[in-house]
């Protein structure tokens, strides 16, 4: 018999939803090793639109975020970046950032993807504090990325499909960033230079 050359490999694909205020090595160290290190064959960026549990005087808005991303991923294949959350709120197919709704829109449009949700371990230890959490862990799969832990919370009780990410954890995070903006010897050890300038030329944080 012959082989069936018609069969559709399907495409798996990281999703990495984050306010990115603004994105730094961190992130990008990462998303790296999740495509690197997993069977993952695309990164895919979903800059926040409406962050939860932020604080909107202290977080840029949506298109300085998003143009960040652009600019911290141009040069790096398999990464792309989608303003997804924001059209989908446009559409008031959403009406505040609710990562299950935009997974399962996600997954209506690319029907033939398989998806895995790119998160921190602090938050998979507060899994249950997302809106519709019992069915966005019963519904998707994640890969944790390693971080320093404050308080671990009992997750045993959940049956969730998680595989821990083997990552170099890099102690930074974007509110040390927008505390240091000033420090330019500090920005460019975690920035990439084009987002520099950019944050410089918009006046953004300060």
């Amino acid at each position: 018999m012959g082989m069936n050359l018609n069969i559709e490999i399907k495409k798996n694909i990281g999703i990495f939803g984050g306010a990115f205020n603004p994105i730094h090595i961190g992130h990008i160290n990462i998303a790296l090793s999740a495509l690197n290190k997993e069977n993952i064959d695309e990164i895919w960026f979903l800059p926040s639109f409406r962050p939860p549990h932020k604080d909107f005087n202290k977080i840029a808005d949506f298109k300085y975020r998003f143009e960040m991303v652009d600019l911290a991923i141009k040069n790096i294949v398999n990464f792309k970046n989608l303003d997804l959350e924001k059209k989908l709120y446009d559409e008031n197919k959403i009406d505040i950032t609710n990562t299950y709704a935009v997974l399962k829109n996600i997954k209506n449009i690319y029907k033939n993807y398989n998806f895995y949700l790119i998160i921190g371990l602090d938050s998979l230890y507060q899994i249950d504090t997302w809106v519709n959490f019992e069915d966005l862990i019963k519904e998707n799969k994640f890969i944790v990325a390693d971080r320093k832990l404050i308080k671990k919370n009992d997750i045993s009780k959940y049956n969730i499909d998680y595989k821990i990410l083997n990552n170099e954890t890099i102690n930074i995070s974007s509110t040390e960033i927008r505390e240091n903006i000033h420090n330019k010897n500090f920005l460019s050890k975690y920035l990439n230079k084009d987002v520099i300038k950019y944050i410089k030329d918009n006046k953004l944080y300060v």
